[in-house]
């Protein structure tokens, strides 16, 4: 049988203490009228030093340099805490960071990786999961049909695809971006990166 140890016993304690003062107190606005997580998730970043952390593996990763020590359970701990109050907070950080943060990582240029994913990584800036074909499932990367084409003429990329998106970022952390949408064309801002 696994067990934790004094230190990740001491850690566990800490979080639930944050989970019941700070999360427990919100639950029904967190998951049932609409309060965005990310309040909530940044305290805990800022209590626990979670994105200093997270900073100094990047750093670590960009530089080809040994990463800080770092075991499953400091990521594993809050996890749990958080699922025994708020669900949607687990969900949330997982599409931010993990998958938003976590595809940057794999897919991006190293250009794509600095400007990217340190604010996802500190909670600074939100990302967003979205998929926009129900047939793809998990398999963003390799079951998606969606094509978008650049008008270079105008600002706009034209995206063609079968419809499903979920936002997952608070109004005051997307850019402000203007979509004309039908059920299978959007018109979206070109960004060129």
């Amino acid at each position: 049988m696994l067990r934790w140890s004094d230190e990740q016993l001491m850690y566990r304690k800490a979080v639930r203490r944050f989970v019941e003062t700070v999360i427990a107190p919100q639950r029904d606005a967190l998951e049932h009228e609409s309060l965005p997580p990310y309040g909530v998730l940044r305290k805990f970043y800022a209590n626990f030093g979670v994105g200093e952390s997270a900073m100094e593996r990047f750093e670590a990763t960009m530089s080809g340099g040994p990463k800080p020590p770092r075991s499953a359970s400091e990521k594993i701990i809050p996890l749990i805490e958080f699922s025994r109050y708020s669900p949607g907070l687990v969900t949330a950080l997982g599409a931010s960071i993990d998958l938003t943060g976590g595809a940057i990582l794999r897919a991006g240029s190293a250009e794509q990786k600095r400007r990217w994913v340190p604010d996802l990584l500190t909670l600074d800036k939100i990302g967003a999961w979205a998929i926009t074909e129900p047939e793809s499932g998990s398999d963003a990367f390799g079951s998606m049909r969606a094509t978008a084409s650049a008008n270079w003429s105008s600002p706009h990329f034209l995206m063609l695809s079968t419809l499903l998106c979920r936002k997952l970022a608070d109004a005051s952390h997307v850019d402000q971006a203007r979509a004309a949408a039908s059920a299978v064309r959007w018109s979206l801002p070109v960004r060129r990166w």
